[in-house]
């Protein structure tokens, strides 16, 4: 469906043992105007003119500027191009002004690889929804995500419906899954230096096989580690593959100095 509104967000993930909080920060533009924030040509002097004749405090109009510029800043010095799509169908639970229990179901979730497709000179920013998507451009997840965020004050205790629901069997606990990491490792596999260890899940096999992937997964039952290591041949132990592929993997994982952060779910089974 089509939405002109557009959030442009930008995470910031930090480990627990340092006491700081991730934060998540972002701004609202047109769909008409992502092109030009992939691109650098977003105006900035004429949108903080409309914001100051909406009211806005100067010291939101200066967080806001402060924000797009930075993110401006790092499309262009990282060279950020559209990579991968998140499409799903989410119901969300919570009582109407209690914040401390929130429950999200998403279904129908597939990942979407957004390369390959002609961006006709820079004016296109997505996919054409016209047209067909090829099996290897696109992997359908198999299970429905659930995700529980409690927002308890000090001393109060999980309500016991909530532990009776993760402890109930019909859901199983993903530490840190992530959609768009799941998506990396499936899709853009020979970009991929780090693999998610719910990667080797036997339920995902038939997945892997409806998007193309079926050459790089074993045709026997699947062993805990075997199909990863045949996907991901560049990941294996030190030994296994040429000297001249582990340096190119090992500079360019110290080139890069990814750091992957993922969100905690629950999995259920769809059907």
């Amino acid at each position: 469906m089509y939405s002109d509104i557009v959030y442009v967000e930008r995470k910031t993930h930090r480990d627990a043992w340092t006491g700081d909080i991730s934060v998540k920060e972002r701004f609202i533009i047109s769909e008409k105007e992502v092109q030009s924030i992939m691109n650098d040509s977003y105006d900035i002097k004429a949108a903080k003119t409309k914001k100051e004749k909406e009211g806005k405090s100067q010291s939101e109009i200066e967080d806001w500027e402060i924000l797009v510029r930075e993110v401006l800043q790092a499309i262009q010095a990282k060279q950020l191009v559209p990579t991968m799509r998140t499409q799903y169908m989410r119901t969300a639970f919570q009582i109407p002004f209690d914040a401390s229990v929130r429950i999200s179901l998403d279904t129908n979730l597939c990942m979407i690889s957004e390369r390959g497709y002609n961006l006709e000179g820079g004016k296109k920013w997505h996919r054409d929804p016209n047209q067909p998507i090829s099996s290897n451009d696109i992997i359908r997840f198999p299970h429905a995500i659930l995700e529980i965020k409690l927002n308890l004050q000090e001393g109060d205790e999980t309500p016991q419906w909530v532990s009776d629901l993760i402890d109930s069997g019909m859901i199983r606990e993903v530490h840190k899954f992530s959609k768009f990491i799941h998506g990396c490792a499936a899709l853009l596999n020979e970009d991929t230096l780090v693999v998610p260890y719910w990667i080797d899940d036997a339920s995902l096999v038939e997945s892997f096989k409806q998007a193309g992937m079926s050459s790089l997964l074993p045709e026997e039952e699947v062993d805990a580690n075997s199909a990863a290591n045949k996907v991901y041949s560049h990941l294996l132990p030190f030994g296994t593959i040429s000297e001249e592929k582990i340096d190119t993997v090992v500079k360019e994982r110290t080139v890069s100095n990814a750091y992957l952060h993922f969100v905690y779910i629950f999995k259920i089974n769809a059907n």
